[in-house]
């Protein structure tokens, strides 16, 4: 009888354990799929979609919605276009004060003129509705506790990569 419980408290031990890797695994496959629709709003120019995965935050900070929208009409990129944005390197999701978050390393490629520009930095993603919403704010050159001042809810186990210099690519 003491084998039987032992051998099934260890089966249900394992079975969470594989419950909770796959509940992982469906959270980050999640994640990259909204970071890959909000890379492809902001590629296509869809600013009413890119807007959706734009925190709150700092939409706040640019005075609101219709100002976001007004200043992502003009074209803020002053002539470059975005070819391409690619994820990796994922972390795993942490949860921290009622809101999951992790981070990417993102690589742009933009055209400005007749040459091709690439920068690689650190995008964070944020849910605070455990996973149904999700939220990207481009690390840029700030260091994580930079962010912290505005985002005070981040994580200190955020791994936040310096933003690499622009490397020129000439066509």
């Amino acid at each position: 009888m003491k084998t039987l419980l032992a051998f099934s408290i260890i089966l249900a031990i394992g079975l969470s354990s594989y419950s909770q890797c796959l509940n992982n695994e469906s959270l980050s496959e999640r994640i990259k799929s909204e970071a890959e629709a909000m890379a492809n709003a902001l590629i296509t120019k869809n600013h009413e979609a890119y807007i959706n995965y734009m925190h709150p935050v700092l939409i706040e900070a640019f005075g609101g919605k219709v100002k976001v929208l007004e200043t992502l009409n003009q074209g803020i990129l002053h002539g470059a276009e975005i070819k391409s944005i690619e994820f990796s390197n994922q972390s795993e999701p942490i949860n921290y004060l009622n809101e999951i978050q992790c981070t990417f390393n993102q690589t742009i490629i933009m055209k400005y003129n007749e040459n091709k520009i690439l920068t690689n930095s650190t995008l964070i993603g944020i849910s605070m509705d455990n996973g149904n919403r999700w939220y990207f704010i481009d690390a840029g050159s700030n260091t994580l506790i930079e962010l912290q001042g505005h985002f005070p809810n981040l994580s200190d186990r955020l791994i936040i990569k310096p933003l690499s210099k622009p490397l020129l690519i000439k066509e």
